[in-house]
């Protein structure tokens, strides 16, 4: 399938305003669902940063507006060169953040206030020991390195 305009889709489906009004301007790549486990998956694609609270939404919509949905699981990808990370993670920490604070507030927290730097592909927040643990521990690091991929195709 290629690329379809998200309104061409999803246009004539009940889906709330935030999720409307900030999905608009997304292509949708793929749609799966499988019967046996009764999800569906989403995949869109977008060429501006999106506050991504919607996403969680736009599932929410799917799942309650078709009897047969028990889950939908949206991905997200952007579709932009990455040649400057800096400026992309200047851009994106917000929706980091909000993705960590749903694992953990502290860390989340912890996030916001810190500083960045890039060496080359090392992307390193500047956290305190204790916070540097709590990330390990709770597999943060992780986490927004798979965001990072995912979202972005950055390694």
């Amino acid at each position: 399938m290629s690329p379809v305009k998200f309104s061409d889709v999803f246009g004539n489906i009940e889906l709330s305003s935030n999720v409307k009004t900030t999905l608009k301007n997304t292509l949708v790549d793929k749609v799966t669902f499988n019967k046996n486990t009764k999800l569906m998956y989403i995949y869109l694609s977008s060429e501006a940063i999106l506050n991504e609270d919607c996403l969680n939404d736009f599932s929410l919509d799917i799942s309650e507006g078709f009897d047969y949905v028990e889950k939908a699981d949206v991905s997200l990808h952007y579709n932009f060169p990455c040649d400057n990370v800096g400026e992309v993670l200047h851009f994106y920490k917000d929706n980091i953040a909000r993705q960590i604070d749903r694992e953990s507030s502290i860390c989340s927290n912890i996030f916001e206030k810190a500083d960045f730097k890039i060496n080359g592909i090392v992307i390193t927040f500047d956290v305190d020991c204790n916070s540097a643990f709590l990330f390990r521990r709770r597999n943060i690091d992780t986490k927004i390195e798979n965001l990072l991929k995912q979202r972005f195709d950055i390694e």
